[in-house]
């Protein structure tokens, strides 16, 4: 009986009941909400490193140059161009130099580009006589093509056919210009009835010229190959005629110019009667029609319209 029972319980538990695994124990990642949208849709600042930078469509050249032509002494300074608007503005300086208020002709400059004359939008604009300075005035040529070009591009005054002076706005600023030439002169010439000439400078000008009104001188274009020659002097009338005697009568009768070729030009005056004992301080006198090149041997001669009573020999080298 006793070993039965050990049998018994020898089978029982030869083959233990075991439990299904867990679903506990397979698992091994507790339960996670799904993810915040939140995390997904938080924008963020551009950042400025990556943004393409705005294409400027202005340009601005410096220049500094100086260049003449009729009448007028031009600083150029800068010029600026702006594609956008298809603009191109001058930055410059204007001096007068004749002793006459001028006016500037837009025509008569502004910048050629692929073979063409494109003038300035400046005309009208007035300045001061001569002594009074440079007129800071910048001017603008409208109007150009989409394909304009300042390296291709130059400024020019004067027209064509004249003395004409041209900068070049690419690298380098190629400048052509004329300038006065001062002529060495100072001495003091007399007429026989006692009318004196003390001549304190000379010049010959790249332009055509006229005296209107002594002292006024007034300046215009003149042809590329022709150059006036002006006198600056202190006139006196010691004695005169009865009645006086007109300046345009003691200039254009008594003054006159011998070029080197034997022709003789008369001066180019009018106006204002001069009696005894009067006086014209640094009046100018002018001779229009000097053919250029100019040099040689001018003699100015004062006459009694007939034979000369003194004269002035003015090389030109």
């Amino acid at each position: 009986m006793l070993l039965l029972a050990i049998g018994t319980i020898g089978c029982s538990s030869s083959a233990p009941k075991t439990q299904p695994p867990s679903t506990a124990a397979v698992t091994t990642a507790p339960n996670t909400a799904p993810p915040s949208t939140a995390t997904t849709t938080t924008t963020t600042k551009p950042n400025p490193a990556i943004v393409s930078p705005t294409v400027s469509t202005v340009t601005t050249r410096t220049i500094n140059q100086d260049i003449w032509f009729d009448g007028f002494k031009v600083t150029v300074a800068s010029v600026t161009y702006d594609a956008s608007k298809h603009t191109l503005i001058v930055n410059s300086l204007w001096e007068n130099l004749a002793v006459h208020t001028a006016k500037r002709l837009g025509a008569k400059f502004g910048v050629q580009f692929d073979d063409t004359d494109i003038p300035a939008d400046a005309t009208g604009k007035e300045y001061a006589s001569r002594g009074v300075g440079a007129t800071r005035d910048p001017y603008t040529i409208p109007r150009l093509s989409d394909s304009f070009d300042l390296d291709k591009a130059v400024l020019y005054f004067g027209a064509l056919e004249n003395h004409r002076a041209t900068i070049e706005l690419k690298s380098g600023f190629i400048t052509t210009t004329e300038k006065p030439i001062d002529l060495n002169v100072a001495t003091t010439l007399s007429l026989g009835f006692g009318a004196t000439w003390k001549i304190t400078s000379a010049e010959i000008v790249p332009w055509a010229c006229e005296v209107d009104q002594p002292p006024y001188l007034r300046y215009k274009s003149a042809k590329k190959d022709e150059a006036s020659i002006v006198l600056w002097a202190d006139i006196t009338t010691i004695d005169a005629p009865s009645g006086g005697l007109t300046f345009s009568t003691l200039t254009q009768g008594y003054t006159r110019i011998k070029l080197p070729d034997g022709t003789v030009l008369g001066e180019t005056t009018r106006g204002v009667l001069m009696n005894k004992s009067q006086r014209l301080r640094n009046s100018p006198t002018c001779f229009s029609g000097i053919v250029l090149p100019a040099a040689g041997v001018y003699q100015l001669q004062i006459s009694d319209n007939t034979e000369p009573t003194a004269s002035l020999d003015i090389t030109v080298k």
